[in-house]
């Protein structure tokens, strides 16, 4: 694909995506538009329009497109290239460093929400916990929904922990959100008991499974990805926390691999203090390829 003085933007992306597909990347065709529209400065929509129309496009932009694409074809991530993603109804700055949020964490804001809502609703502000935070994304997806919700988001990685920074400050939502640079299984002690809900998506990758996609394989941090032998190891340490943040009544909703449908709820169902039960109401929720996903359950105990 030389370029020429004057090439159509179709006939760039019809090569791009030929490229990416024999790179291996999953969606070709999806990320060739979204590079073209990173580097010439528009959004999906009018790359789409210009196709329509036949525009062409100069040598410059020719070149800039090709080199993008073959970073992309060399699996490195479409968000580190382009500098974010969307997540929910946000958009986040994401780059090396920081585990790139996937949609199906989405699922967690949404039960949340609910939750949070249901706060709100009764007249009160509610107090979310959002613990191995990384890049912010679930956390702050609850408080750009939610705008009388008080979002604690704890994050350990000092990479990732800069980037939780950034977006705290891009999208502006006020001194109502902090960031805490701290051990997600030990933070807030401030907040003990005050907590209504606490999110987390944290490493729980056991040892020896094998990553197989390249771009998590290769470009996600190992701290947000590996979690013990069994991959419950950061989560035990969660849960010790979480049950100590929450109130009564308080909520937890946990990300888990797909293996973990049966042994995230035994754990929480398993946890006593004093005799009594840490959790009640524990169910495992699938996601939209009916994968176990997340473990939702409330801190036991009277108000």
């Amino acid at each position: 694909m030389s370029p020429d003085p004057s090439t159509s933007l179709a006939e760039v992306l019809r090569a791009s995506s030929e490229v990416l597909s024999q790179a291996g990347v999953s969606s070709p065709r999806h990320d060739a538009e979204a590079l073209a529209s990173y580097a010439l400065g528009a959004d999906r929509s009018a790359v789409r329009s210009w196709l329509a129309l036949g525009v062409s496009i100069n040598a410059e932009q020719v070149s800039h497109i090709q080199a993008l694409v073959e970073r992309r074809a060399g699996r490195e991530p479409l968000q580190h290239i382009t500098g974010s993603t969307g997540f929910a109804r946000i958009d986040l700055l994401v780059g090396p460093g920081v585990f790139v949020p996937r949609p199906e964490s989405e699922l967690l804001v949404e039960r949340a929400l609910v939750e949070v809502q249901s706060i709100v609703i009764a007249g009160q502000a509610p107090v979310v916990v959002d613990l191995c935070s990384g890049s912010g994304a679930i956390g702050l997806a609850i408080a750009h929904e939610c705008s009388t919700a008080q979002l604690h988001s704890v994050e350990l990685d000092d990479d990732a922990f800069l980037w939780l920074q950034r977006n705290v400050e891009a999208l502006n939502l006020g001194a109502r959100v902090q960031a805490y640079h701290e051990d997600a299984t030990s933070a807030l002690p401030e907040l003990t008991g005050r907590v209504d809900v606490v999110v987390c998506n944290p490493p729980y990758v056991p040892l020896d499974a094998t990553i197989r996609d390249p771009e998590a394989a290769r470009f996600d941090p190992p701290m947000a990805l590996w979690g013990g032998i069994d991959g419950l190891d950061v989560i035990r340490g969660i849960e010790a926390n979480a049950a100590r943040l929450l109130q009564p009544g308080g909520l937890l909703v946990i990300e888990h691999a797909d293996v973990q449908g049966e042994t995230l709820p035994l754990l929480l169902m398993s946890s006593y203090h004093d005799n009594q039960r840490v959790w009640t109401d524990v169910m495992d929720q699938r996601d939209l390829t009916d994968r176990p996903r997340f473990t939702v359950a409330r801190r036991a105990g009277t108000a």
